[in-house]
């Protein structure tokens, strides 16, 4: 029964992986809003509506807003305006100029702001990879590498580094400009509101915060010199951390928005269903 369970699954994912390498139009409705906002947030901060800790600097500026692009375009640039606050939309002379383009496996935002006889906008337009086939690859490998092997301490780290070297180096499309390492990261659906969150925190805010951090930090080293099982705190601490670098680098590529498509949904039930059939066997092989 295992056997079989596992022949059908990762049948399903090879045409999955295929899937999660092609189906980049509805990748790409379920991006363009986040794209939109991270990208309207750094305007705001380059035309000066914004200091450095997202407070605003004054009144919202009214503007006409229009977007090229098919209506959900229009739709989610909108619904990225409304949500910034820095400006309200409005019949005025000042414009707001959204673009969505879409190269190869990756898309781009950029808004450009018109007032007063000038044009503003972000030094470089925010970017998101479009392949969660990646991150498939890289789980479906950790899966039987924990299969073969066993010790989840160091397969979760090692996919976790696989993934994040794939989001990182992958190629980009020549059609659009190829953002650094640090720019991914900062762009990062995961890491961006994190960093925001703590920008807008006043310094009591950043002791506190970081008084938090120490104090675990402390107390997970006095538990481990405690534990005569020490093998088993690190093991502990590297599988998770292991996962959330590999949620990160997944969220890079895509993979989450992608699972909220019909194709990703069942990929993500296969992926599951694949490693607990792998789980299984695993376990058994040991008794």
């Amino acid at each position: 029964m295992t056997r079989a369970l596992l022949v059908a699954c990762v049948a399903g994912l090879i045409a999955l992986i295929l899937g999660g390498f092609a189906d980049v139009d509805g990748i790409s409705r379920r991006v363009a809003a986040g794209l939109f906002e991270s990208e309207l947030a750094l305007l705001d901060r380059t035309a000066g509506l914004r200091d450095d800790a997202g407070h605003a600097s004054g009144a919202p500026v009214l503007v006409r807003v229009e977007v090229d692009g098919p209506q959900w375009v229009l739709e989610a640039g909108r619904a990225a305006v409304v949500a910034d606050g820095a400006f309200q939309i409005a019949e005025s002379p000042h414009r707001l100029i959204g673009e969505f383009v879409v190269d190869g496996h990756a898309a781009a935002a950029r808004w450009s702001l018109e007032r007063r006889g000038w044009s503003l906008h972000a030094p470089a337009p925010t970017t998101r990879r479009m392949l969660p086939g990646l991150v498939v690859v890289t789980f479906v490998l950790g899966a039987f590498a924990y299969w073969r092997w066993g010790r989840a301490r160091w397969v979760v780290p090692i996919t976790a580094a696989m993934t994040q070297g794939l989001a990182c180096f992958w190629p980009w499309p020549a059609g659009l400009p190829v953002p650094g390492v640090g720019a991914q990261l900062a762009a990062s659906p995961l890491i961006a509101p994190l960093v925001r969150l703590a920008q807008t925190m006043d310094e009591v805010g950043v002791a506190i915060a970081g008084g938090v951090i120490a104090l675990c930090i402390v107390l997970a080293w006095f538990d481990h010199r405690r534990s005569r099982e020490q093998a088993s705190v690190i093991a502990g601490v590297a599988m998770v951390i292991g996962t959330l670098v590999w949620c990160e680098a997944a969220a890079r590529v895509s993979f989450f928005a992608w699972l909220a498509t019909p194709l990703g949904a069942v990929a993500g039930v296969c992926l599951v269903v694949l490693g607990f059939a792998l789980r299984t066997s695993a376990r058994a092989g040991e008794r």
